[in-house]
């Protein structure tokens, strides 16, 4: 039931907008939205980015409350002031808050910014069933993007009858608050650190809070990696176990344009521009279809232009996002995201392309990438693309090769994958296995790829590895991508 701030807490001092140690959250009776309270605990580590959301200046105290509250949220290209009053739900029988809430008493900024998140939506029935990579948006403004792991996942995590995994939560998001390296008998073990926003219920495995891996870690390495042995619902597990337990990392690229001047300042170093484009598919007169079909080039189109190298001098690097606008309103449902996908080219003179191009013209030009196909859950489409410093092989060259390797359905095995790499061109990449499956199955499958597939798997690659470069020392030839480089790194990124 709906009940008033000063119909419960009358006389008490709570605060709306101030946050200490990101505080822990929890929803008790809203199934399914673990996705938001995760999103919202990671934003509330980020002191500036919370503030763009949460304003400043909102209280309780006598004289300057008026009973409303006003928060920003990122929704179709623009930031959303969105309006709402203090009447929060609560369960009749426990007393407690009936959905979001956080640990710290009387604190409700998490149960107004819930509501404010469901009222942009159409109700808390909408939050049901998401992802944290779409939270992360429409709290960042930023692009978000997903990685999966490895295929297993599904199978430990995709059904109601596996509840708990040495305390790791079934259906449950987590966030990654820290990657390090620690020295053990010579060797390096790479370990991520986890946080559960229910503040409670941690990894019981290996390296979690008092076991016997951190005897070996000296005193000043623990102080390095900020490791407390507390019941806090953070900890520590290494990267094989993380991979055992998880099935994807959500992550967000924060849009300089859509953040506060104070948060931009920090990201000057990595500073890059945005470019918004808004449009629709409309029967009959812009929904072309696939490349394959007659109209196709009346699908919506929009020249980059990629005239000036990044600051490592190796090409000019391109985030294509697309987005679909309202899908997700009222309550969820699995027709909620619609297939859609983008495709790339290069045309050779793009200055004098003040035309939309015809069929003949994409005859003419190379098609470079696609976005992720065959998959519809995601509200954002996402690809990076590399140009401006040519290095492209042609098609013939790619198809040449790849039907060398390809079996009779025109399909090549994973397995095949590194050695159809090192006969195209030099990317001078040692691909972890792991990580193989990722960039495949972000492009097609985890087992076959067709030829249009491994366009797309090469250009993300060639694009990460020069990524990559700008930020590890390690200069030998082949780079080694592990997954906990591909991760730590693109956190960074």
């Amino acid at each position: 039931m709906p009940m008033q701030y000063g119909e419960r807490y009358s006389g008490t001092k709570t605060r709306c907008g101030n946050v200490q140690d990101y505080e822990l959250l929890r929803s008790l009776y809203l199934k399914g939205n673990c996705w938001m309270v995760a999103s919202v605990s990671a934003l509330a580590m980020h002191e500036e980015l919370f503030k763009n959301v949460v304003p400043e200046d909102q209280s309780f105290t006598d004289g300057e409350y008026a009973g409303i509250f006003h928060f920003r949220l990122w929704k179709a290209n623009r930031w959303v002031d969105v309006v709402i009053d203090d009447r929060l739900p609560f369960h009749a029988d426990s007393g407690w808050l009936a959905f979001m809430r956080s640990s710290t008493t009387h604190e409700f900024w998490s149960a107004l910014l819930e509501k404010a998140y469901a009222k942009l939506h159409g109700g808390y029935a909408a939050l049901i069933g998401g992802g944290g990579a779409e939270a992360m948006q429409v709290l960042t403004g930023g692009l978000s993007e997903s990685i999966y792991l490895n295929e297993f996942q599904d199978d430990l995590f995709g059904t109601e009858d596996i509840k708990e995994y040495q305390g790791i939560i079934g259906n449950h998001a987590y966030t990654i608050t820290g990657a390090e390296k620690v020295p053990v008998d010579g060797a390096e073990v790479k370990l991520f650190r986890v946080r559960n926003p229910w503040g409670c219920g941690e990894w019981e495995g290996p390296w979690c809070d008092g076991s016997s891996e951190w005897d070996a870690i000296d005193d000043q390495q623990l102080r390095e990696s900020g490791h407390l042995a507390k019941d806090d619902g953070e900890f520590w597990m290494s990267e094989e176990h993380f991979i055992e337990c998880f099935c994807a990392v959500e992550f967000c690229h924060l849009d300089p344009g859509s953040m506060p001047s104070a948060v931009e300042e920090g990201f000057s170093e990595k500073f890059w521009s945005v470019e918004k484009h808004e449009g629709a598919w409309v029967p009959g007169l812009s929904a072309g279809g696939r490349p394959d079909s007659e109209a196709y080039a009346t699908n919506p189109q929009y020249i980059v232009t990629l005239d000036e190298e990044d600051d490592q001098g190796d090409g000019c690097r391109i985030i294509v996002a697309l987005l679909q606008k309202d899908r997700r309103w009222f309550q969820s449902r699995e027709d909620m995201w619609l297939p859609i996908n983008f495709h790339v080219y290069e045309i050779e003179d793009p200055g004098s392309s003040s035309r939309r191009l015809t069929a003949e013209d994409f005859e003419k030009s190379q098609l470079v990438g696609c976005c992720d196909a065959k998959c519809n859950e995601k509200p954002l489409k996402m690809q990076f693309f590399e140009g401006c410093s040519g290095g492209y092989v042609s098609d013939d060259d790619m198809k040449a090769a790849f039907d060398e390797l390809a079996s009779a359905d025109g399909t090549i095995s994973i397995k095949s994958l590194q050695k159809l790499l090192n006969k195209l061109s030099a990317l001078d990449v040692d691909l972890d296995t792991v990580v193989m499956k990722i960039l495949a199955r972000r492009c097609g499958s985890e087992k076959r790829m067709e030829f249009m597939d491994f366009i797309t798997f090469r250009l993300r690659l060639a694009c990460m590895i020069n990524l990559y470069k700008g930020f590890i020392a390690n200069t030998a030839k082949p780079v080694p991508l592990s997954l906990s480089m591909f991760i730590a790194l693109t956190m960074i990124i």
